[in-house]
């Protein structure tokens, strides 16, 4: 990170922070006598088909239909192992209590006993190669209960079960939609410290604690993230757009235009998405540097091709508008009226606040030849997928190629498609192959969940 980011950390830690990450009161949730309160309307940051959980509900109906009543018959033999000293599950009859299990509480009651004797017995022989941990989050997600999720992933008997990133990830989605922000990063600050990591900042990952920091909108969160970002960028490891747009959002929630605008240096490409456009406009209205942003927007008008997109998103523009009437200046406030008339009779405003833009899920899809499969990965693990990441930040992963967005970029072009601006070449098609190659070459990571 750059030396002006440096120097904010120096002097957010001369701050005093009473309380990690300050979880007394989320901005859509708050903590009452220990519990969460879930915030109205919330959302998955990912899509349930990104995460695997819709192919994971399907095989839960086929494995269902397939046992009939002999489901029954699995569940009492589960519990008689559970009371001998020395019966022994199997990794066959483990992984078909996962997707027989109701969501009753005496069921998943069973299950947690079930997990804990196999872990148990596995720190003497084991030799079934398949991940557990995703597939159980999974079934976790869909009853809701991140309260076991999390309590799970936290307890050290469980650390060899649970040391997937997936694993990680599925949860702190499920938090993400309760409003359980600091859990997010407590999970999170569990994940890196596992041994044997052989990535510390996964994209998707650090994109969901990024969010969560952003949805706390504390000084501690906001210190937290910067010293997060700086260690990435000291690794020369790459962050999604959202993940840099949550950050720089965050910042300018915090007050401080100078580090949002600085860290859209993050982005590896020209920060030209209706979200990164507006944050920096919004920066720079902070800064008072209205010739800037005339510049900016002048500079779009001026293309000299249709523009059929809103790329401006409305907070921005009122931010714009209080800067240039406390500016006094009846030159710049001409100016202005000008460039606003012609971004509305071009259509290029869309009317949305940041946060409910920002906060829109990440939708991807798997590729047709490596299909989400049964195998070492459990089912829906250890494929590699591609798509449509909505919110316009090109997202990717370890495990993921590079990502476009639809919703706020939209497809190349004579396509039309809501927000950002597009190129009517074949220039956005040659580079994204020239990053595809690039980010294969150097991220070399096989490491399959």
């Amino acid at each position: 990170m750059s030396n002006l980011i440096n120097q904010k950390i120096l002097s957010s830690c001369l701050k005093n922070t009473s309380l990690k990450y300050g979880a007394t009161l989320k901005s859509n949730g708050s903590l009452i006598n220990g519990s969460y309160m879930t915030p109205v309307n919330q959302r998955f940051l990912f899509t349930a088909n990104y995460l695997g959980v819709d192919t994971f509900e399907n095989q839960r109906t086929k494995v269902s239909g397939q046992f009939g009543h002999l489901k029954d018959n699995l569940i009492e033999r589960m519990k008689s192992t559970i009371e001998g000293k020395n019966k022994m599950i199997f990794s066959e009859d483990l992984k078909n209590s996962i997707f027989l299990v109701s969501n009753e509480p005496e069921d998943v009651a069973l299950l947690k006993q079930v997990i804990s004797k196999y872990t148990e017995q596995t720190n003497d022989i084991n030799f079934s190669t398949y991940q557990f941990g995703p597939v159980v989050m999974r079934l976790l997600y869909l009853f809701g209960d991140s309260e076991l999720a999390y309590n799970m992933l936290m307890d050290d008997k469980y650390k060899e079960f649970f040391n997937q990133e997936r694993s990680f990830l599925i949860t702190m989605d499920l938090c993400w939609e309760q409003g359980k922000y600091q859990q997010i990063l407590d999970l999170y600050d569990r994940f890196r410290n596992l041994e044997g990591r052989p990535n510390k900042y996964p994209r998707d990952v650090i994109t969901l604690v990024a969010a969560a920091c952003y949805k706390l909108n504390t000084p501690e969160a906001f210190k937290y993230c910067l010293n997060l970002f700086v260690e990435i960028r000291e690794s020369k490891t790459r962050l999604t757009r959202r993940a840099i747009s949550f950050f720089s959002a965050l910042a300018l929630k915090q007050n401080d235009p100078e580090v949002a605008l600085e860290s859209l240096t993050l982005v590896d490409a020209p920060p030209n998405s209706a979200v990164l456009l507006s944050i920096r406009i919004m920066a720079l209205a902070s800064l008072k540097r209205i010739d800037d942003i005339l510049y900016i927007i002048r500079n779009i008008i001026n293309r000299g091709r249709p523009i059929e997109r809103a790329i401006i998103i409305a907070e921005a523009v009122e931010k714009v508008d209080s800067a240039v009437e406390a500016s006094e200046n009846s030159e710049l406030r001409n100016d202005w009226e000008n460039i606003k008339r012609a971004l509305e009779e071009n259509k290029l405003i869309q009317e949305n606040s940041l946060e409910p833009i920002i906060c829109n899920p990440i939708e991807r899809t798997v590729r047709n030849d490596q299909p989400f499969r049964q195998g070492a990965g459990g089912y829906g693990q250890g494929s590699r997928g591609y798509g449509q990441g909505a919110g316009g930040y090109g997202q990717g992963s370890n495990n993921y190629d590079q990502q476009r967005d639809n919703r706020f970029r939209g497809p190349r072009g004579n396509q039309n498609s809501g927000g950002g601006y597009r190129r009517n070449d074949n220039y956005g098609d040659q580079r994204r192959r020239n990053y595809d190659s690039r980010f294969r070459e150097e991220d070399g990571s096989n490491y399959q969940q």
